[in-house]
């Protein structure tokens, strides 16, 4: 009997079949397809065989209206991991005041996230007085937050504070 690999070499262009069946033994591989079992199974080659996978196979004929005569194990047929989602948004608040130690600002999100989020802040400024402030953010809910920042006594024209919001699903 020649090679599976030589098997299928030899019949290329005809018609193919695919089922789904259960792995009985990995050395050497069988394979159960409704009761029937399969041997002389080839392997993807990147699918390692455990006992007990579900696997399609791929079927080959050696001839148009024959049965397959060679079959390929295509890999184990599992759920998919529940995508992780990840919900964000950004905004730039600009901020001026006159002679103060600490500013707050309302903000709210341009649409509620589920649950409360991660947030970060950034004064996009390093230069003047805004150079020594810091900013956090406060009071956050789904729906919005206190934007804070505070230092010594500053005035502030248009300072630039950035923020981010995410929310990480499964």
């Amino acid at each position: 009997m020649s090679s599976l690999p030589t098997q299928v070499r030899t019949a290329v262009g005809q018609p193919a079949t695919v089922r789904i069946g259960k792995v009985v033994t990995v050395s050497p591989l069988t394979v159960d397809v409704q009761g029937s079992v399969l041997t002389d199974v080839g392997v993807l080659g990147s699918y390692l065989p455990a006992v007990g996978d579900t696997t399609p196979l791929l079927g080959q004929s050696p001839q148009s209206g024959s049965d397959p005569t060679t079959w390929l194990a295509m890999g184990n047929v599992q759920d998919l991991p529940t995508p992780v989602v990840i919900e964000h948004q950004a905004g730039d608040e600009s901020i001026s005041f006159t002679a103060q130690t600490s500013f707050t600002v309302a903000v709210v999100f341009a649409t509620p996230f589920a649950s409360t989020p991660a947030m970060a802040t950034n004064i996009n400024n390093g230069t003047g007085a805004a150079g020594g402030w810091s900013s956090r953010a406060f009071n956050v809910t789904a729906t919005g937050f206190t934007l804070f920042v505070y230092g010594g006594s500053s005035t502030w024209a248009n300072i630039s504070v950035q923020w981010t919001a995410h929310l990480q699903t499964q």
